[in-house]
């Protein structure tokens, strides 16, 4: 299955990032990588995560890379990541993510 990245998703973590290199360089370098260790994972486990409770549909989930949390959706062809917030932050608190399209590839 094919992985892809919504616009929103990909500034969020260049925020992320860049705020956490600042604050603490090495933990920012780990962090990046176990996100993408965990995005590559979908591939091929895509049922991996557990359902969200915020949202109705089912395909929607998350994984977790502490603190925060990889929100995706599993379409027929791919997932797409839709988000990645700190895991005390409720999706709503993101306007997008009610608005996002997901493209089922």
């Amino acid at each position: 299955m094919t992985v892809v990245w919504a616009d929103e998703a990909r500034a969020n973590v260049r925020r992320l990032f860049a705020r956490m290199t600042r604050e603490r360089p090495l933990e920012a370098r780990l962090w990046i990588e176990r996100l993408e260790a965990a995005a590559a994972r979908l591939e091929v486990f895509p049922w991996m995560g557990h359902p969200l409770s915020e949202v109705p549909r089912l395909a929607t989930r998350q994984t977790l890379v502490a603190p925060y949390r990889l929100i995706y959706f599993v379409g027929d062809e791919q997932v797409t990541i839709i988000n990645v917030c700190h895991t005390r932050e409720s999706l709503y608190e993101y306007p997008e993510f009610d608005e996002v399209a997901i493209d089922d590839g």
